[in-house]
């Protein structure tokens, strides 16, 4: 069985890319190809682990990481103003 993102969960954005080799120009659909193949296991993605010391320095809203000395490693993410444990 295959897994994929939802019909209603997806975007779309039909607009052509220039050169389809070029892989630094995406689209929504190409975003939605490689997060299909996440979720299959084609691809895999690697958070940057990192201790309360080693955050980022300049966070920007939405990053992600492994914290270290949180438990077993949770994952947190930047919400603007504080880490916030990602609650999966």
């Amino acid at each position: 069985m295959s897994n994929t993102v939802p019909a209603a969960d997806r975007i779309s954005n039909k607009v052509a890319v220039p050169d389809p080799s070029d892989k630094t120009v995406w689209n929504a659909d190409n975003v939605m190809t490689i997060l299909d193949k996440i979720l299959n296991g084609e691809y895999v993605i690697k958070l940057k682990t990192w201790d309360i010391a080693g955050r980022p320095a300049a966070p920007e809203i939405g990053m992600i990481g492994i914290n270290s000395e949180i438990g077993d490693g949770t994952i947190e993410w930047y919400t603007g103003s504080q880490w916030q444990p990602l609650g999966l």
